[in-house]
């Protein structure tokens, strides 16, 4: 007993200085808008309609197969079922909104922290969850309105429930539960599916026929529970986002891109790591490549000593399939679900080698603490860099909202490039504005700084009826 007690005021020191530097992040870089990526809007919007009553479905988005690129019709309605809570009392406030993900953001940090005890001393593992708090690119996320850290919040949990799975069966129930919800946050959370399978592969085990009936059973319990949730929520299922991502691979996939996602990801993870900096220009080379080398060395440490976990398999089928898509421009994004675990095998890697030079484990505490100050350029810029990012909030937007609402109906459909943040501010029917040759729409929101699209299309035939520096709003004078 006596040996418990100090490991376990360890460990609440360990759970108290995570929670400290989550209420420190709360006030770096503090925002209270948003940018114009139309999934912060969408997820609200979808929020919306469950806390109204009505399906996620039914926004007022008019879906274009056309346009593809700007996204699915509806999007996972696991995310937005949370918002849905917060809608009632934050509306149109995104400020709150913010402060949800803040609060989402302390959760994944205080799991982390108790997951990474797992592998490591207290201390050290406190310090990685440091590490990956203060990233420069964590400060960044907390400010979206996205799934990413919910859906990360909600992998930590099933991770930490799947070791139990097999010994009692209201864990199996629940398990299955959390990857229903999982799936239905971030598609690409079907990863879990053939990492679970893989994991009861080569995971030694006497009873390995049994294990894997049981995880075939959570599977297809997660299936029934998806199916039914997803019916009486969205209106849909998450096979129709599946569908849309199928088809934009088809429009869009090349091996090209495949090639060119591969290098993206590669660079993106060494700038994740090891961020740039100006003063260290000298020495960032060499601190990448032995990060990598960590990292693979980390990787090759659980393979050789059969240190088997779900997370073991789910970084590499994760990896591979975001590769595979053809979505090299929102590469943040897709990145930090696993980053955390990317983060425990570059650890897992410096421990082996510090253990084959015969040196102290206790130098990886330095490293992490290195590896915290390298943030600091970076963290102090973002601390005194104040601007608001251009998005749906900025004056010449809200000048075009209220022009919106002065020109036209609630029953009218406004063709845009920001077709979900137009409803969002101004309760419009929206639609994307793309060169659709069987669609003729009645009202044109152009943004000035996007004309491409506007441009192919017959601009004689609109009458102006209101501009600003940036926006115009047309209507249609005749059809042909």
């Amino acid at each position: 007993m006596l040996s418990e007690k100090p490991l376990r005021i360890r460990q609440s020191i360990s759970f108290i200085v995570v929670l400290l530097a989550g209420a420190c992040l709360f006030f770096l870089n503090r925002k209270s808008t948003i940018d114009w990526s139309e999934d912060n809007a969408a997820f609200i919007l979808q929020a919306k309609a469950t806390a109204s009553g009505h399906l996620q479905s039914e926004y007022k988005f008019v879906y274009d197969d056309n346009c593809i690129e700007t996204g699915p019709a509806i999007y996972p309605w696991g995310f937005p079922l949370v918002l849905s809570a917060v809608y009632p009392f934050a509306g149109k406030d995104i400020y709150s909104y913010i402060i949800l993900m803040h609060v989402i953001l302390v959760l994944v940090l205080l799991l982390l922290c108790f997951y990474m005890r797992k592998f490591f001393a207290p201390a050290v593992a406190a310090l990685l969850v440091l590490v990956f708090a203060f990233n420069p690119e964590t400060v960044i996320e907390k400010n979206d309105i996205m799934s990413d850290l919910f859906c990360l919040f909600l992998i930590l949990i099933f991770l930490y429930m799947y070791e139990n799975i097999h010994s009692r069966k209201i864990t199996l129930w629940l398990s299955a539960f959390l990857l229903m919800l999982i799936v239905n946050t971030r598609v690409l959370g079907f990863c879990l599916v053939p990492a679970i399978f893989l994991y009861e592969m080569f995971a030694d085990s006497a009873n390995r026929r049994q294990r894997l009936l049981r995880s075939t059973l959570l599977v297809f319990l997660a299936m029934i529970f998806s199916i039914g949730f997803s019916f009486f929520i969205s209106g849909s299922s998450v096979y129709r986002y599946v569908g849309y991502f199928i088809q934009y691979i088809k429009f869009e996939w090349s091996m090209l891109d495949v090639i060119s996602n591969g290098v993206g990801y590669l660079v993106y993870a060494l700038d994740y790591f090891i961020p740039k900096h100006e003063t260290w220009q000298w020495a960032i080379i060499p601190i990448r490549i032995f990060t990598l080398l960590s990292v693979l060395t980390g990787v090759w440490q659980h393979i050789t000593l059969r240190k088997y976990n779900v997370y073991s398999f789910f970084i590499p089928v994760y990896l591979i399939v975001i590769i595979i898509f053809p979505f090299h421009y929102i590469v943040e994004r897709y990145f930090f679900p696993v980053a955390p675990f990317m983060l425990l095998m570059m650890l897992t890697g410096w421990e082996y080698v510090l253990q084959k030079l015969r040196l102290n484990k206790n130098i990886c505490i330095a490293f992490l603490c290195v590896a915290l100050a390298g943030y600091y350029p970076n963290l102090k810029y973002l601390a005194y860099h104040k601007a608001e990012p251009d998005g749906p909030q900025t004056i010449e937007a809200t000048e075009a909202w209220h022009a919106v609402n002065q020109f036209t109906n609630e029953t009218d459909t406004v063709c845009t490039h920001y077709p979900r943040a137009l409803i969002f501010f101004t309760n419009r029917f929206g639609r994307t504005l793309c060169n659709n040759e069987a669609f003729t729409p009645t009202y044109i929101l152009n943004d000035n700084s996007n004309r491409k699209v506007y441009d192919q299309m017959e601009t004689t035939r609109y009458s102006l009826l209101w501009k600003n520096e940036r926006f115009e709003l047309y209507k249609l004078m005749m059809r042909n």
